[in-house]
């Protein structure tokens, strides 16, 4: 029996200061065995470079049919 989907929504907005804690949930949800697994990041208009790291680190996951992060990037908060 296959599992049934999951999506994690995570909303950032100017989160570089607090990026070990930003860091931590990603990497959190990475590690989890549950599969699949969808996240969906939504910047709210960053304009610290929060938005960029999100984006490395979205880079380096290696994605595929049972893992994918999507990045939706808003104008303003």
């Amino acid at each position: 029996m296959l599992n049934p989907k999951v999506t994690v929504i995570i909303v950032n907005y100017n989160s570089k200061l607090k990026w070990d804690v930003v860091g931590k949930c990603l990497k959190s949800i990475l590690s989890m065995d549950y599969r699949p697994i969808e996240i969906i990041i939504v910047d709210n208009g960053s304009t610290d470079g929060s938005f960029e790291l999100i984006e490395q680190l979205s880079n380096r996951v290696k994605q595929g049919q049972d893992f994918i992060i999507r990045i939706i990037r808003l104008s303003k908060n």
